[in-house]
């Protein structure tokens, strides 16, 4: 398994790099390919060791190519199958070397993809949590329009919430 090897974070960076080039040529949509060497089976006892190397290599990458937004977009893309608390930190990081909020407009924070049992309201909540933990992030001046596209999710996802709460109790 890749993410055992000693090497990983040189050779994911190369399969990173080689699949990224391949789509800027239009062969193919890299970030559904690269998202599956970040899955984890669950019965993996080290799984927690495993994830600390993947955030960690996200990292390093958005921190050395920040300014690449088309590979930031690729990089937030395959964070979209990580954890919550793994995005916020690979948004602090982002935010930590390029401020620009055409850039970060520009960046999946979120999947679109959905998916749920029973109830939407976990999943809207989740959401909703998530946008929540980025505002201590966007303190100051510099990050005012983030602060305001930020705001704009959490209350979207606050009527979401809204919503899917008076289905259910409809639907009782």
């Amino acid at each position: 398994f890749i993410w055992r090897r000693d090497d990983y974070e040189q050779l994911i960076s190369k399969i990173i790099k080689y699949i990224y080039s391949l789509e800027s040529k239009k062969i193919f949509p890299s970030h559904s390919i690269m998202a599956r060497f970040f899955i984890l089976k669950e019965t993996d006892k080290d799984n927690v060791d495993l994830r600390k190397r993947q955030d960690n290599l996200l990292s390093s990458l958005v921190e050395i190519e920040h300014k690449d937004i088309e590979f930031m977009k690729l990089i937030f893309n395959i964070a979209t199958q990580l954890s919550y608390e793994s995005r916020r930190q690979l948004v602090a990081v982002f935010l930590k070397d390029n401020n620009k909020f055409e850039d970060f407009n520009k960046l999946p924070l979120e999947s679109s993809s959905r998916s749920y049992t029973n109830s939407a309201v976990p999943m809207y909540q989740g959401k909703m949590d998530y946008f929540e933990s980025l505002l201590p992030l966007l303190s100051g001046l510099k990050f005012l329009e983030h602060r305001g596209y930020i705001e704009s999710e959490i209350n979207y996802y606050r009527q979401q919430v809204e919503i899917e709460k008076k289905k259910d109790f409809m639907e009782e």
